[in-house]
């Protein structure tokens, strides 16, 4: 009767080892569990935040991309126009009635900020006729010098026009009459048009677009 007695008593107690052991392997198995959802929730939350770097960065390149586009469309039409200019000045004559049609056109005036024809004996002539001095040389002048030996169109830096005392690129390009230079046609283009191009992009308020140029001049900032 003891001995059975002790028996049960030896199997009672290996029955509560057993049951400390079990919770002790569910604690255990819990704590993987916590220990591993916590690394799943890092991961995951390193990865949402690089896919969504990844997005941003992404829309951003696109939609810088598509501004350079229209920008470039923007100024390739007007180097169309004033090479069209130039065409009708080397078809026509620089003389002051054959100047007047050919720059005088509203084409050019409703793109332009100023249109004009420098000629190899130094006069100039401009619509609108703006407001220079009497000794303006147009041969001095950097867009001139920069279009009389190019093989086409030139685009200046920035520049304050002489006219209008406003920030302006001029585009230029060499006119000749029977294959010699006669002068230089140009157009003056506002900088105003550009950064309302630039200007309208919207980042949500998290950033702003500003335009570059080759050389590393900012031509156009918000501030």
């Amino acid at each position: 009767m003891q001995r059975s007695s002790l028996l049960v008593f030896a199997v009672e107690v290996s029955a509560m080892k057993n049951l400390g052991f079990s919770k002790k392997i569910l604690l255990a198995a819990a704590l993987i569990v916590v220990v591993a959802f916590s690394v799943f929730i890092v991961v995951n939350d390193y990865r949402q935040r690089q896919s969504l770097k990844s997005s941003v960065k992404s829309e951003l390149q696109q939609l810088g991309t598509l501004t350079t586009q229209n920008i470039q469309t923007w100024l390739e039409s007007r180097i169309q126009l004033l090479q069209s200019m130039s065409q009708q000045v080397a078809v026509d004559g620089k003389e002051l009635p054959q100047l007047q049609r050919a720059i005088g056109l509203p084409t050019y005036s409703d793109n332009f900020q100023l249109s004009y024809f420098g000629s190899t004996e130094g006069v100039m002539f401009s619509v609108p006729a703006g407001n220079r001095p009497a000794d303006y040389d147009p041969r001095a002048r950097g867009w001139y010098k920069a279009a009389q030996n190019a093989p086409g169109t030139i685009v200046t830096e920035p520049y304050i026009a002489a006219s209008s005392g406003k920030l302006v690129m001029t585009i230029a390009t060499p006119v000749k009459i029977q294959n010699q230079l006669a002068g230089v046609a140009g157009a003056d283009i506002s900088l105003d048009s550009v950064s309302k191009i630039i200007n309208s992009l919207n980042f949500d308020g998290h950033g702003y677009a500003f335009l570059v140029s080759a050389e590393g001049k900012i031509l156009v900032h918000p501030d």
